[in-house]
């Protein structure tokens, strides 16, 4: 059994740059230089990181239509309200329910109490299931938001809105944050850093001499996991993967890393079937103020 263990950004800009390894997707974004308050969600809506493909709106969704989007419906499959935290990427499932001979064409998201909605494309490849990634900014304060799923098909037909609340912890970030998040339940993801000093960062050993730590550590699902170095992180690699440590009935399950630097953030993606599965995320290569992947 395992050891006890404790416990972004205006969308200027969010590339996606390329396919690293069999499985991981990378995207890129700016970080703010403000604080941003999740309590506030006029203001937080804007800061969201939402996926590649999405586009924002002034205004509010499409009212469901009556009769529903010809047979689709939405609904929740997270437990309660999810924990997250500043830099980290918040995977939020959602089933998609209805018959084969309808297909969802696409999803309003919006942030409860916001101004604005954003429209994301379906999945042509996985019909029956809606995972929405969100990142969360690196200077994303205390606080709660929650958003709006509406699914809609080809006929522009509208479900009724299902609703998902998100809590955000602020954890350690500054030279250098590492965050690791997962869309299941009942599952126990590890992140792990191999610093330039050769110490590995993980569960069992929180902090290195360079001044690394791990802040918090998620054993039963969704994380968020932190490793961060508040002032100075040291010049040389930092090498950075993912390991399945237990499943409960968790299952296959989507990963998230993200890090975030003075300079930038950029989040990683990829997948983890079975428990003691291991998958090198990055290797951060640091000198000065410069980063490279």
């Amino acid at each position: 059994m395992k050891n006890f263990k404790h416990s972004y950004l205006y969308p200027l800009a969010i590339i996606l740059l390329t396919i690293v390894g069999s499985c991981t997707r990378v995207i890129e974004t700016e970080v703010p230089k403000i604080v941003v308050n999740p309590n506030d969600p006029a203001s937080f809506s804007r800061y969201l990181i939402l996926p590649n493909g999405a586009t924002r709106t002034v205004g509010t969704p499409p009212s469901p239509t009556s009769g529903g989007a010809g047979g689709l419906s939405v609904s929740n499959t997270n437990n309660g309200t999810v924990v997250s935290s500043n830099g980290s990427t918040v995977a939020l499932t959602f089933n998609v329910n209805g018959s084969s001979n309808n297909q969802p064409a696409g999803y309003y998201v919006r942030v409860v109490g916001s101004d604005m909605y954003y429209t994301i494309p379906a999945d042509p490849s996985n019909a029956d299931q809606f995972t929405l990634p969100l990142g969360i900014p690196g200077a994303s304060e205390n606080g709660q938001f929650c958003v709006e799923v509406w699914v809609y098909d080809a006929q522009n037909r509208v479900s009724t809105p299902v609703q998902q609340c998100v809590g955000v912890e602020r954890l350690g970030t500054g030279a250098l944050q590492i965050n690791l998040a997962w869309n299941t339940n009942n599952t126990d993801i590890d992140l792990h850093v191999l610093d330039p000093s050769g110490t590995e960062i993980y569960y069992n050993n929180e902090t290195s001499r360079t001044g690394g730590q791990l802040d918090r550590d998620d054993t039963d699902g969704y994380g968020p996991e932190n490793i961060f170095w508040r002032h100075n992180a040291p010049d040389g690699e930092y090498k950075v993967w993912v390991e399945y440590y237990g499943n409960y009935g968790g299952g296959r399950t989507r990963y998230f890393v993200t890090i975030t630097t003075p300079s930038g953030a950029k989040s990683f993606e990829g997948v983890l079937q079975q428990e003691g599965e291991r998958r090198d995320v990055v290797t951060i290569r640091k000198r000065g103020d410069s980063y490279s992947f």
